[in-house]
């Protein structure tokens, strides 16, 4: 069956997708997806390039070190429940208002132990900046109604991302509209941390509208307390290690407030945010690859491995030019974007452009890591990374202040793609996968 989009597409695309289903699935899904991340990468490029002009570096980098308070403890809020419960919801081991049930029970506790840590530790770290401390609060706020968002793997697991994406991108241009007010009316700093709370509540709203539209009942959802064991034990080391990679993310912008300035987090962050607006590949590709390839695994091994390697290959090929092009022009982009007060921020991009290339493998790797179920080895292999990461920002940071930050980012997520897999016999397969990646 021939699904309508597939018609317009030329004849000799729709002859490999004729009679194939389930590919024109991942496709379709894939598209919606792709389509949510230029929207982001566009728009909210644009918004974040105004309000870092409107804002300056030394504020920028402010708001951006309250945000990495923040940021290292969404692992925990999350639970690492996403690539889990997808699987789950795809094998069907439990009803679906079960597994939903005890993953939100999870979310919520988790959302909840990281609110009291990030208020408790901005307290610790800046105890006479009441600005910083409200701004933390605002944002952390935010963990309350990540639970609902559990509605997105369900979704997933459908390969109807479409949905979602739709109140996504919504809700991002209400938004969008919403700071370009902000900075019209030239309103206080803790009013943006304000919209970016907003957005999550008005997100959770519209995950329950769609889910009770779909056919969904939110009030269903059971907890079972086997399934929630089943979670915790298969989700502990996705926690760890979503927790070490936000760690490995945020920790410079940290230490870079407190060993160096504002001004230089606000240099790092603008370079950063260029360089995580390109993440989005390896989501994508993740997002709409675990379903196949969980059913894949479970019945050919060998065609699983082919896939894999395929899938890292082209993932190497695009990042690969993606990362040499912003190295290349970083003075350039800097300059066009963000103007003379952002100067210096070129050589913090022209480094860190580099990360684009292993992270986009060390994203798609945690998920074939899951599938196989050897989720042990993400925490491992990104807490060497944090732990790496955090060694050569103290030596970096105090002589070159963002560049040293670039520099510890870069190496640690190099070291995590491509040589920590060689240091078990179960993950070396990956390794050698990544490396066997030729373009």
């Amino acid at each position: 069956m021939e699904a309508n989009w597939v018609k317009y597409l030329p004849g000799f695309i729709r002859a490999k997708l004729d009679n194939r289903p389930e590919l024109q699935s991942v496709l379709a899904n894939s598209s919606w997806l792709f389509a949510d991340k230029i929207l982001r990468l566009g728009v909210g490029l644009l918004i974040s390039v105004w309000i870092a002009r409107y804002l300056g570096p030394e504020q920028f980098g402010l708001m951006n070190y309250a945000v990495a308070i923040v940021a290292l403890f969404t692992g925990i809020s999350t639970s690492g429940l996403d690539g889990v419960v997808v699987r789950e919801l795809v094998k069907k081991k439990y009803p679906s208002d079960i597994l939903l049930g005890s993953a939100c029970l999870l979310q919520l506790c988790g959302g909840f132990i990281s609110f009291i840590i990030a208020v408790i530790l901005v307290k610790m770290v800046r105890p006479n900046d009441i600005l910083v401390q409200a701004m933390v609060a605002l944002l952390a706020a935010a963990f309350f109604f990540k639970p609902v968002e559990i509605i997105r793997y369900w979704f997933e697991s459908k390969l109807e991302s479409r949905r979602t994406v739709s109140v996504e991108n919504a809700v991002f241009v209400f938004f969008a509209a919403i700071k370009l007010l902000l900075i019209a009316k030239q309103a206080p700093i803790l009013y943006f941390a304000a919209a970016l709370l907003g957005e999550s509540v008005l997100v959770a709203c519209g995950f329950l509208w769609i889910y009770r539209n779909r056919g969904g009942n939110f009030s269903k959802w059971t907890v079972n307390f086997s399934c929630v064991n089943f979670l915790l034990k298969s989700a502990w080391p996705l926690v760890l290690s979503s927790s070490f990679v936000l760690i490995n993310m945020n920790l410079d912008k940290i230490l870079l407030g407190e060993l160096a300035t504002e001004h230089d987090v606000g240099l790092y962050s603008v370079a950063l945010s260029l360089v995580g607006a390109l993440y989005f590949l390896p989501v994508i590709i993740g997002a709409s690859i675990v379903p196949g390839l969980t059913k894949l695994y479970a019945s050919d091994k060998l065609g699983y491995k082919k896939q894999v390697n395929t899938i890292y290959r082209y993932s190497l090929f695009v990042t690969v030019v993606i990362a040499v092009l912003m190295s290349v022009f970083s003075n350039s982009i800097i300059q066009m974007m963000y103007g003379d007060r952002y100067s210096g921020a070129n050589h913090v991009l022209a480094i860190s452009a580099i990360s684009i290339v292993f992270v986009s493998q060390i994203s798609l790797r945690g998920r074939f890591l899951i599938i196989e179920g050897n989720e042990k080895y993400l925490a491992l292999f990104v807490f060497l990374g944090a732990v790496l990461n955090a060694i050569i920002n103290f030596i970096t940071i105090p002589v070159y202040g963002a560049v040293g930050a670039a520099l510890a980012y870069t190496t640690s997520w190099a070291a995590s793609a491509l040589v920590f897999p060689f240091l078990f016999k179960t993950t070396r397969v990956h390794g050698l996968l990544m490396y066997s990646s030729k373009v």
